[in-house]
């Protein structure tokens, strides 16, 4: 039987559009400087590029690739690896059995963020002036923080909540079975 692949690259849009896409088996490429970008793949890769304000970028089993994001992003996979190199956070990202990766050179506003997969290791690196309340759950892995942290309750291995700076918004990060890292922006 033959396999019938599609992909669809978007670089030519007016700058400052607002993109809403959607493939339900092939790959979605969007390299543009856009309003705002909301796209899904049913099973195939996602990448978004240079989009100036918010983006929504999931995929049901493939990689999501969010980059050079002027907003908010929020990403998701059901079965692939999440890796976001955003220019203005917050970031909200999740796989069912992949790997998250985020990289946010600033944030604006208090808006809360939460990581997570269920088999992957999470990675998040934020502003050395970074502030947030923690929660952070491991059913099979280790914490570990450039922060210093202000430890709420009893600390495990699996499990910390605590405050980095003056608190203020709510980072969740957990994994199922996977290590998770809270880096400071070098």
């Amino acid at each position: 039987a033959a396999s019938i692949s599609q992909f669809l690259q978007l670089s030519a849009l007016p700058r400052g559009a607002r993109l809403r896409t959607t493939s339900g088996n092939g790959d979605i490429s969007v390299n543009a400087n856009l309003a705002a970008a909301r796209v899904a793949s049913g099973i195939a890769r996602v990448r978004v590029s240079g989009a100036g304000g918010r983006v929504d970028a999931s995929s049901g089993n493939g990689e999501v690739s969010v980059d050079k994001a002027g907003g908010p992003v929020d990403a998701r996979s059901g079965n692939g690896d999440v890796t976001i190199g955003t220019v203005n956070g917050p970031v909200n990202a999740s796989s069912g059995n992949g790997d998250i990766r985020v990289s946010m050179d600033q944030l604006t506003g208090s808006e809360d963020m939460e990581f997570s997969s269920g088999n992957g290791r999470v990675e998040v690196v934020v502003p050395a002036d970074f502030s947030a309340e923690v929660e952070a759950n491991s059913g099979n892995g280790r914490i570990t923080t450039d922060f210093p942290i202000t430890i709420r309750g009893k600390l495990t291995p699996s499990r910390l909540r605590g405050t980095i700076g003056n608190g203020g918004r709510r980072l969740r990060v957990s994994t199922g079975n996977g290590s998770m890292e809270i880096r400071k922006r070098a």
